[in-house]
């Protein structure tokens, strides 16, 4: 159905076999990114590669490159990282479609 948080940046541009592999067998599929920081030349490489979402946008600089680039932005608020509140400034009527929630790594005892 598609692969999920593709992290092996260096493995991506090493060319390691097993990761071009895993990326060539979900191409025109979702392909979901999970590379914090990640900008300029190296997010223009990301993306080629076929990644397009990230959940691990931490500020909104980066996350401001993702969407002008494309990307779709899943904006996080889990137990340990918290980026709503930074993030949530960014969402406009024009990119809103490429804003989505996430709430990875929450603990279960936080539902309250």
């Amino acid at each position: 159905m598609g692969l999920g948080e593709v992290m092996n940046f260096p493995g991506m541009f090493g060319c390691m076999p097993d990761m071009l592999g895993k990326i060539e067998m979900a191409l025109g599929k979702p392909i979901d990114g999970q590379e914090p920081g990640l900008m300029g030349k190296d997010l223009a490489a990301y993306i080629t590669a076929g990644i397009r979402s990230d959940h691990e946008c931490t500020n909104p600089e980066e996350a401001r490159e993702k969407l002008r680039n494309g990307m779709a932005i899943l904006i996080r608020e889990g137990s340990m990282a918290k980026n709503l509140e930074d993030l949530l400034p960014l969402v406009t009527a024009g990119n809103a479609r490429r804003c989505l929630f996430a709430s990875a790594d929450r603990h279960p005892d936080d539902w309250s």
